[in-house]
């Protein structure tokens, strides 16, 4: 059995299945742990992109706080943060956002009201303040499941409660902002963890899958090296219903920001063979964590700091293209801001 096979069997062989999958209320997280859930899709036909996260606060049992962005067909972006407490029993709530599981690893309901910022296409690096052209959103979605849950990411000698997986599937539903409305049916990802993270620890990672039209699906999360550890991270290779593990051999590290997309390689090797796939950026957003708070677009000046970015991309694998994910982050210090690219 391969490296994800044995992650996949260690989650679904505890015979807790359903219970793995709803949200934890009135639970006090040991120290160092909480518990996260990601959805994110693109709809190829309206070219429009989702992106909503809700973690729990280490501190607080019930508080959770939500991150989301909006990505619109002009190229712009709607951006969202808050916090709230309301989570309850298979719905995790934070302010605005609801993440409702409907059937266990197999179904969940998005839902999601609030006035978002507006990024400008053209001020997707030099940011924008929070509030800047505020857009009330509605969005109401589906998630169904086409994928088991899988982990590349593997055992990193966390004790339990850890765990982190993963599924690929279809989000449907409506998407509402300011004046304008939209039907979504589009690829979509999920991934649901409850784990120990030192985002002070970070060397800067990266993440990347999509779902085929034929079925066929790749993944990959690959951390950087740095003094303290080595790279570390896997990929897998969904083919003919089969997950295979993948040795990642070239993948995209987020090492500076492009001003107008960019073109990539991700070679996967497996017993299934070799994987080349060719990704192109459709939209990208910057978001700046530092000691100072969140900052929309690159903080150049931040002397301490991590910039993260998330986006969508369409990958080519043989005759096959799909729109899926990337989500990368880095070091600010790492940054010079003499070395912007423009594709």
């Amino acid at each position: 059995m391969s490296h994800s096979e044995n992650s996949i069997a260690n989650i679904l062989g505890t015979g807790l299945l359903a219970q793995l999958d709803l949200p934890q209320v009135g639970t006090k997280f040991p120290a160092g742990y909480h518990e996260a859930y990601w959805f994110y899709g693109y709809d190829e036909q309206a070219s429009i992109g989702y992106y909503f996260y809700l973690v729990a606060d280490t501190g607080d049992e019930i508080l959770r706080h939500e991150h989301t962005f909006l990505f619109l067909p002009d190229g712009s972006i709607l951006a969202g943060y808050s916090a709230g407490s309301n989570t309850r029993h298979a719905i995790a709530i934070g302010d605005r956002l609801e993440l409702e599981c409907d059937v266990p690893f197999k179904r969940w309901r998005i839902r999601y009201s609030a006035d978002m910022t507006l990024i400008p296409a053209d001020r997707r690096i030099a940011g924008v303040a929070p509030g800047h052209g505020s857009t009330p959103v509605e969005v109401a979605l589906e998630f169904d499941a086409h994928t088991a849950a899988w982990n590349t990411e593997g055992n990193w000698g966390e004790p339990p409660p850890a765990l982190r997986y993963h599924q690929l599937g279809r989000g449907r539903g409506s998407i509402r902002w300011g004046g304008a409305k939209a039907a979504i049916d589009g690829y979509c990802f999920r991934s649901h963890s409850r784990r120990q993270r030192d985002m002070a620890g970070w060397a800067g990672h990266t993440l990347a899958n999509a779902l085929f039209a034929d079925g066929r699906a790749f993944g990959i999360f690959r951390m950087r090296g740095s003094a303290e550890r080595p790279e570390r991270g896997r990929g897998f290779v969904i083919e003919n219903g089969r997950l295979f593990d993948a040795d990642v051999t070239q993948h995209p590290q987020l090492n500076t920001p492009v001003e107008h997309g960019e073109s990539f390689t991700i070679v996967l090797s497996g017993e299934f063979g070799e994987a080349v796939i060719h990704g192109d950026v459709v939209n990208e957003v910057f978001l700046s964590q530092t000691a100072s708070g969140r900052h929309y677009g690159v903080a150049w000046d931040a002397g301490a700091g991590m910039l993260l970015s998330e986006g969508f991309v369409r990958y080519r694998w043989g005759n096959q293209q799909t729109v899926g994910v990337l989500e990368r982050s880095t070091l600010i210090k790492a940054l010079s801001q003499n070395d912007i690219k423009s594709c």
